[in-house]
């Protein structure tokens, strides 16, 4: 009777274990419990760019550049004009770039059109 408990005990711990194994999602990231494919957008017909706009987000204006890439890893940080934003799942605020969904497995990215400001105070004391 001992060896079948000892059995069961085994059986248990060898189940439960891989849970323990699964990595935490990141913070930030949106956690909706499903897998969904992200709506893609038409680049050459989205208002702002007929019209010769910048993306504005998190106080900063963007442009796309470059040719779309495959399969970056990216996380939901939000949105503009209804179009969905996202970020590099390895950048942190302020982004260095966002992108978005074109289709298939590809996605354009966008930069700002100028740096983050430097937002530290300079010293006004002068010399002592």
């Amino acid at each position: 009777m001992r060896a079948i408990r000892t059995v069961f005990a085994l059986a248990l711990i060898l189940v439960a274990l891989p849970a323990c194994e699964r990595p935490e999602p990141e913070a930030g990231a949106e956690q909706t419990g499903e897998l969904t494919t992200p709506e893609a957008y038409d680049a050459d017909t989205l208002p702002w760019v007929e019209e010769g706009r910048t993306v504005e987000f998190g106080g900063r204006e963007w442009l796309p550049v470059g040719v779309p890439i495959n399969d970056p890893a990216v996380v939901h940080v939000g949105e503009f004009e209804g179009m969905q934003l996202y970020a590099p799942a390895d950048e942190t605020v302020p982004y260095d770039h966002l992108m978005f969904y074109v289709g298939g497995a590809e996605w354009q990215v966008l930069q700002p059109t100028a740096p983050v400001p430097d937002t530290t105070e300079a010293d006004t004391a002068g010399p002592m």
